[in-house]
């Protein structure tokens, strides 16, 4: 389980589509000098996505690939990252949002889009919109999310 420490720094804005306004994040990783073949390809993209964009078990994950389907390198086109904050409360959030791959000779072209939360507690639960949080005052919460926008960030940054 990720268990994320606030630091006091600046954090980059989430990436937004210009016209709708929502977080999205989309570009391109392009394929190691190594990696030729498509069958190389895929197991690399479904490394990586196990490695940096999910740390759900194997009998998770299956379960997202039946209720949504795959995408390139059979990925699930949605997938949950679990967050969590060590406290009394035994608090957990889930992060979850859909994913839209395709490859090409150069690379592979990432899209990530429709955010959305889960809280759990001992006591209660709830469901929210990652981008209410970004817009509300509820700083513990925002502190979860910006650990994963870091998390996410470096992910989208190699493989």
């Amino acid at each position: 389980m990720l268990h994320l420490t606030v630091f006091a720094q600046q954090q980059q804005p989430w990436p937004r589509n210009r016209t709708t306004g929502r977080v999205e994040f989309n570009g391109r990783l392009r394929w190691p000098d190594t990696v030729r073949t498509e069958l190389q390809r895929q197991i690399l993209v479904r490394h990586w996505y196990r490695s940096k964009l999910t740390n759900n078990t194997v009998k998770e994950i299956q379960s997202f690939v039946l209720s949504s389907g795959t995408t390139y390198g059979d990925v699930p086109k949605e997938s949950c990252y679990k967050l969590s904050i060590l406290n009394e409360d035994d608090e957990r959030f889930n992060l979850c949002f859909h994913i839209k791959l395709n490859a090409d000779s150069i690379g592979l072209n990432y899209y990530f889009f429709d955010f959305e939360g889960s809280y759990l507690a001992i006591d209660n639960g709830s469901g929210f919109s990652l981008e209410e949080v970004l817009k509300g005052d509820e700083t513990r919460t925002q502190s979860v999310m910006d650990g994963f926008h870091e998390k996410l960030l470096l992910a989208l940054k190699s493989w």
